[in-house]
């Protein structure tokens, strides 16, 4: 199961807790963050929270595309979902991921419907990204 902590203890070939002190300082901040977005998502994540019910919080093939997404997408998914828009460079800062997987990630999502990208004004190069409406 993709959203599982054993999932993403794999990831980083963690067989136990005391593996944590061999990981670097990035990789225990990803682990971190991907455990709590993994348990963000068993208790309903943001819905749960602020007191309404999943149904409310995200339209249900939203949450359906999600499951289909390895643990990365969503990741930047949630950190899309928090901020108003952001560049990919800001993504990847939030996030400690590369900025080749911030990259697969947000294409994954354009692809998918649940992102759209807007004009940057200040640097036409660059994009910056929302969740799509």
């Amino acid at each position: 199961m993709v959203n599982s902590p054993s999932y993403f203890l794999f990831l980083f070939n963690i067989q136990s807790a005391r593996n944590l002190a061999r990981m670097t300082v990035c990789q225990r901040k990803f682990y971190i963050i991907l455990t709590a977005l993994t348990n963000m998502m068993r208790s309903n994540g943001v819905a749960a929270q602020i007191g309404v019910s999943d149904q409310q919080a995200k339209p249900e093939h939203v949450r359906e595309k999600l499951y289909e997404y390895p643990p990365s997408v969503k990741l930047v998914f949630k950190m899309l979902e928090g901020k108003e828009m952001m560049t990919l460079r800001d993504i990847e800062k939030e996030t400690y991921l590369p900025y080749r997987t911030v990259r697969y990630a947000v294409k994954r999502l354009k692809e998918g419907g649940l992102v759209t990208r807007i004009f940057y004004v200040k640097d036409a190069r660059r994009g910056l990204y929302r969740l799509a409406k």
